[in-house]
């Protein structure tokens, strides 16, 4: 091995006990934040997209990117933490906390605002707010988003 390659090994170690370290500080805290969305593939093929799941703390913001948002995932990544998490309301992380030792799960504000919107907005487009709501949660099950005006045009 050069030294070039002995340095950079070296900073890559680093890298990922710092990375480590990190995610460790934010599992230490009482209340984590909790949140994925999906991560294309850059190949440009339609297939399912990974999972960016984001782990956040007071002063810290961890990545991971996993296959699937399942239940299981949830498990891997926070599932002996011991504290409250606020997060979407999936299944998945009501499944997945329920094995946890101490987890409680918290609703984010941000996703309940979400709907009080989608809800103004359903009405301003004559559109039925509990069809929406219904229709926006079949569609989250399936990792889409719904826009209230979408429901007009089907």
């Amino acid at each position: 091995m050069s030294q070039i390659q002995h340095r950079l090994a070296k900073r890559g170690d680093l890298r990922l006990t710092l990375d480590a370290a990190l995610f460790e500080h934010a599992l230490s805290k009482s209340v984590i934040g909790l949140d994925q969305t999906g991560w294309k593939s850059l190949d440009g093929k339609k297939d399912k997209p990974w999972q960016m799941w984001c782990i956040t703390a007071p002063g810290v913001v961890c990545h991971r990117i996993r296959a699937d948002k399942g239940a299981e995932t949830f498990k891997v990544l926070v599932g002996k933490y011991v504290g409250t998490i606020v997060c979407d309301a999936l299944k998945t992380h009501e499944a997945g906390a329920r094995e946890g030792p101490g987890i409680v799960l918290a609703g984010c504000w941000a996703h309940t605002y979400r709907k009080f919107v989608g809800v103004e907005t359903a009405k301003l487009h004559d559109v039925d707010p509990a069809r929406y709501l219904r229709t926006a949660a079949l569609a989250a099950e399936r990792g889409e988003a719904l826009l209230p005006w979408q429901l007009t045009q089907s």
